[in-house]
């Protein structure tokens, strides 16, 4: 990154580590273009549920199989009746949805866990939350 104004060392950038800057930076990417990363996701490290359960410990629901299934998932597009099939390789993971600690009410959930890099053999740690409407069946 390029800062716009003066540059300074900023610490503790870390994974797990989040800050908040009060500087405007420009981004440039040294090399653009499509690339392919290869990692594979370990499913029994994976939660998923409400970000207070998730994110600070082993809260939520675990997958219920304990196993990922590799496939070509459908995948949600912009509008409610798209769907599409992008013919790669994706994981599909299934949760218990009353072990998740999901409310009716709540309106985003969460997943955390591991995945391993291909090109390295280095294991890393995944956390991200998305907008979710739960309904009751």
């Amino acid at each position: 990154m390029t800062p716009s104004s003066a540059a300074r060392n900023i610490t503790a950038l870390a994974i797990g580590t989040p800050q908040s800057l009060d500087s405007t930076f420009s981004v440039s990417c040294a090399q653009p273009g499509s690339h392919t990363y290869r990692f594979s996701i370990q499913p029994l490290t994976v939660r998923f549920g409400p970000r207070n359960l998730v994110y600070g410990g082993t809260g939520g629901s675990a997958e219920v199989y304990n196993r990922g299934h590799i496939e070509d998932v459908v995948e949600w597009t912009t509008t409610p009746v798209e769907r599409v099939r992008d013919g790669d390789r994706d994981m599909m993971l299934h949760f218990a949805s009353a072990a998740s600690g999901l409310q009716r009410a709540d309106t985003e959930a969460c997943a955390k866990g591991s995945f391993t890099d291909g090109a390295t053999g280095r294991t890393y740690r995944f956390f991200g939350c998305d907008a979710v409407r739960v309904v009751q069946f």
